[in-house]
């Protein structure tokens, strides 16, 4: 009887010791001493096996040990549980789960709670507070402080794309997040929604119909990213072009670029007539385009201008177009805004000037081959963006009402005006 009873004490140790050695086999590494020894640390959390969360995802971390998995929880603002899995290693700190929500299957997955373990194993950061976005961490002067690691809020929906990530969305500070385009659409740019250093979610992509053909960049949805994209201006010929869909309101189709000096500028009238250069670098988008471009709507131009220090400055016309090649692709430009000063009014109504076709003002020269490069001269210049690369001495790419130097880069861009 006394056998018996002594029996009946033991059992429920011996199966909470033989459970508790089962549940530590399934989530410690072989070198983790500190998940091996759960005593020393005061104990391990209540575990939930083949269950994950698999929305409100804070952080997702690598190569991690459970107990390291939920030091970070401790760590981490807003963190309440974490999903772990072994065979992964790999750790998601996780917010609370929303109301209606819950748990999904997944073998192999460890949810738990982080109110199951023992708070000393925060450490010194037990008794530190951060704000949404941010961990405690133990700063060089011995203190704990507060450092972003993650993006506040969760990642924006995408339209007609799906996350192609496994586990689930997450927001750690600098990760990309994988998506692909729904059927009908093609991806442009990289597949990626990106948590960027600031805490603010970046798309690289989006997701067009094939059977969009756009006139010119304004035509492209608002969300996409700057890239090259193919318009289609004359009719059902299509043409490659770069759009900056960020500046100034974004939508802008660049007819020019310069920036380190690869592509030669000083050219005759054929190549400025057709265009050159590559769309991915600098390039002149052809007269004979810009002309069918700017004939069609009303637009204005917009002209980004940077120095050999970093500064920036810009100018921009309410209205912009050329003539065509009979006129010699003559320029009207109206209505100047901007920081840089209106270095092109003095070129408004004249002619397109190149090497080997001088349609200046000049009798007894032709500014072309003076300033080295092809442009709207008159007598010659109060700019030149067309002019020969080179350091702020001996270049010839001019904007004089904001600096007698040679610039850096430049950028002209077009779109339609909201105004027709």
């Amino acid at each position: 009887m006394k056998i018996d009873n002594l029996l009946r004490s033991i059992l429920p140790s011996l199966l909470f010791f033989q459970q508790c050695s089962s549940m530590l086999e399934d989530v410690c590494a072989k070198d983790d001493y500190e998940c091996q020894h759960p005593d020393d640390v005061g104990g391990i959390g209540h575990l939930l096996h083949n269950k994950s969360q698999n929305i409100n995802i804070l952080r997702r971390l690598q190569r991690m040990s459970m107990l390291q998995c939920v030091k970070e929880c401790f760590t981490t603002s807003q963190c309440i549980a974490i999903n772990y899995r072994k065979n992964w290693k790999l750790c998601d700190i996780l917010d609370k789960l929303p109301v209606g929500e819950k748990l999904q299957n997944e073998s192999g997955s460890i949810y738990s709670k982080l109110s199951s373990w023992p708070k000393s194993l925060a450490g010194g950061c037990a008794d530190k507070t951060c704000k949404s976005g941010q961990k405690c961490t133990k700063q060089s002067n011995g203190g704990f402080g507060c450092t972003h690691v993650y993006c506040e809020s969760p990642a924006p929906t995408t339209s007609n794309a799906t996350c192609i990530e496994t586990f689930g969305l997450y927001r750690n500070l600098g990760t990309g997040i994988q998506f692909k385009c729904n059927n009908r659409f093609t991806i442009k740019g990289r597949p990626f929604q990106i948590c960027s250093e600031h805490g603010k979610w970046k798309q690289l992509f989006c997701c067009i119909e094939k059977s969009l053909r756009p006139h010119d960049c304004g035509d492209i949805p608002e969300h996409c990213p700057s890239a090259v994209y193919t318009i289609y201006s004359t009719g059902s010929s299509s043409l490659d072009v770069y759009c900056d869909m960020e500046t100034a309101g974004g939508s802008w189709t660049v007819i020019q670029r310069r920036i380190d000096g690869s592509t030669d500028f000083y050219r005759g009238w054929s190549d400025y007539e057709q265009g050159f250069g590559r769309i991915d670098s600098e390039y002149w988008l052809g007269n004979t385009v810009i002309h069918t471009i700017t004939s069609s709507e009303k637009y204005e131009l917009y002209i980004h201008l940077e120095d050999f220090d970093g500064k920036t400055a810009y100018a921009k016309y309410s209205t912009f177009n050329i003539e065509e090649s009979k006129s010699n692709f003559m320029l009207h430009i109206h209505g100047y805004t901007g920081t840089a000063g209106d270095s092109l009014d003095y070129h408004n109504k004249m002619m397109f000037t190149t090497k080997d076709k001088d349609n200046d003002q000049w009798r007894n020269e032709n500014c072309a081959d003076y300033r080295k490069g092809a442009w709207w001269y008159k007598y010659c210049i109060k700019s030149n963006l067309n002019g020969k690369y080179g350091n702020r001495n001996s270049g010839q790419i001019f904007w004089t009402k904001w600096t007698k130097e040679s610039l850096k880069s430049t950028r002209m861009m077009i779109k339609k005006t909201s105004e027709q």
